[in-house]
């Protein structure tokens, strides 16, 4: 798979929204480190081994964004079936 430099530059914005959504605790440390780490951060595969999946350039965010947002929807699926919610996002 490969991204395009636009897709590349939305799910890195999109990744930093993540972690200003849900960290909280070391908020500033995460935003410090990959604010040090810019461009290999937003460019890094998932994995070093191109038969794993995102194996890509940018695969790592692309990834994590897409773990976030499904973990989201069924923290949303779960409550809407009525299900008691005892943990934090």
């Amino acid at each position: 798979m490969s991204l395009t430099k636009e897709k590349l530059q939305s799910n890195y914005e999109k990744h930093l929204k993540i972690v200003k959504t849900y960290i909280t605790d070391r908020q500033d440390k995460v935003l410090s480190m990959i604010d040090s780490f810019q461009e290999e951060y937003a460019l890094a595969p998932a994995s070093s081994k191109t038969w794993y999946h995102s194996a890509f350039p940018g695969g790592y965010v692309d990834h994590v964004n897409r773990v976030v947002e499904y973990a989201v929807k069924q923290s949303r699926l779960y409550q809407e079936m009525g299900r008691t919610v005892d943990y934090t996002e």
